[in-house]
């Protein structure tokens, strides 16, 4: 759940795309590019208001600083409060506080090479979602809190939900002759704590918490080239995915505790023939 800022364009591709995607593209892929820095300097400032006390603000500034050189940063703050109502413990739930903040630098001197460095930081925290029960059951007897308008809840749980991702890339192109090479190295550190209560009534029966801190690294190597009437690529790719899980529901009645270690290889081609203009 993060905002697109400062995008150039999204891309929804049907079909399998694990070729070029890799693994979990076998329906499709949606590939979101964000806006590149460029020579020029300029920025923008977008500020919004709205109601459930709704603020937001988005900044971007692209500055050139040498000849071949230039960054680009981009900054983001949206906040509301809650669209329902926790009435046993009065605070908001479905509420919303959110941060995110890019930074970019090209190095381009000629059109032989270029490196494009990208950081990228996302904070995110609420009194956790709306929760509702469509029915209750039997055993559960009837009170003011069984009969809540459709958004709220009573649940006795100070819900939250916490999330912190950093990512940054690497991406340096080199050409040589009529091939290009290319270099895409990436990290991604997640983390999330939640607490949820799903029986939204003052009485401990079905809440659970949370707990994961997940990081991943990837590093794909490419040499690509076009001839008049064939367009080719050839690559490699490695993805290493490791990090702890903790489940507690109950109040820890039931705990679920591991570390998850995922790892993926995979080389790939693709030749694409023009048979006709």
């Amino acid at each position: 759940r993060f905002d697109l800022v400062d995008i150039e364009r999204v891309e929804v591709l049907h079909g399998p795309q694990g070729t070029l995607f890799g693994r979990n593209t076998t329906g499709g892929a949606v590939n979101i590019i964000t806006n590149k820095p460029t020579n020029q300097f300029e920025g923008s400032i977008m500020l919004g208001a709205g109601n459930y006390d709704r603020r937001e603000a988005t900044g971007v500034v692209n500055m050139p600083l040498a000849d071949g050189v230039s960054a680009r940063f981009v900054g983001r703050h949206m906040e509301h409060g809650g669209y329902g109502r926790n009435v046993f413990l009065k605070r908001d739930v479905g509420d919303d506080n959110y941060d995110h903040f890019r930074a970019s630098l090209q190095i381009a001197p000629s059109d032989e090479w270029s490196l494009i460095i990208s950081g990228e930081y996302v904070d995110r925290d609420t009194n956790g979602p709306m929760v509702r029960p469509t029915t209750f059951a039997p055993t559960v007897p009837a009170s003011q809190y069984t009969v809540l308008p459709f958004y709220d809840s009573a649940s006795e749980q100070q819900a939250f939900e916490k999330i912190r991702m950093f990512n940054s890339t690497a991406t340096l192109s080199v050409k040589v002759g009529d091939v290009t090479l290319k270099s895409i190295s990436s990290y991604r550190d997640l983390k999330v704590h939640t607490l949820s209560d799903f029986d939204t009534i003052p009485t401990p029966l079905f809440f659970s918490e949370a707990t994961s801190n997940i990081s991943q690294v990837s590093q794909e190597v490419q040499a690509l080239g076009t001839t008049d009437s064939i367009d080719w690529i050839v690559g490699g790719f490695y993805f290493h995915e490791r990090g702890p899980e903790r489940y507690d529901i109950f109040g820890g009645f039931l705990s679920y505790d591991s570390r998850i270690s995922h790892k993926s290889l995979a080389p790939y081609g693709q030749v694409t023939v023009r048979l006709s203009d």
